[in-house]
């Protein structure tokens, strides 16, 4: 992986504000967003082992990790997308072979529950949905923490689509607890 910098400095944002927080940034990002304060990270980095990175996470110690730089993890959505459709296929649920996103289901009553990061979640709501992919899909859908959000298959045609019937809700938390 090439690596622009790692460094240990104070957690800005999250749950985890003020903790220390070791950051690891990736080099090479192709989106040049607006808002983007690492232009530097663009071009240029140091190509790093897994191994070479998690030693150098060990050295500074830090209680917490960071991930940062954007598209060199571009493929997280193809792999979310790939993964989506085995675990769904071991379920009984098939994407038909057609312009828009329907489905074969064996079993329409079948609940299925996906526990996952709010990442993952967004790109398989878009999975399901038939949404086109977006650089970081989970832009399309803010998560809060230990949030529900809920699909429905509905029956068309010879087969199934899915609508969103909830999203990120709360409602299953007492107000004092929630992050957002």
């Amino acid at each position: 992986m090439r690596i622009t910098e790692i460094y240990i400095s104070i957690q800005g944002e999250t749950q985890y504000a003020g903790l220390p927080c070791t950051l690891v940034r990736t080099t090479g990002c192709d989106l040049r967003c607006g808002y983007c304060d690492s232009a530097f990270a663009f071009h240029g980095g140091t190509d790093m082992s897994l191994d070479q990175i998690t030693a150098e996470v060990a050295r500074l110690g830090a209680p917490l990790v960071l991930l940062t730089g954007g598209e060199p993890m571009r493929d997280f959505t193809a792999r979310i997308h790939a993964g989506a459709s085995d675990f769904l296929a071991a379920r009984g649920m098939r994407r038909i072979d057609h312009e828009l996103p329907f489905w074969s289901i064996e079993d329409p009553g079948r609940r299925i529950l996906l526990v996952a990061h709010a990442g993952t979640n967004s790109v398989f709501m878009c999975h399901l949905l038939g949404l086109q992919p977006t650089p970081w899909e989970w832009d399309r859908f803010v998560f809060g923490h230990a949030s529900v959000s809920r699909l429905e298959a509905l029956p068309v045609r010879d087969g199934f689509t899915f609508s969103l019937t909830a999203l990120s809700s709360l409602e299953h938390i007492a107000r004092d607890d929630r992050t957002r």
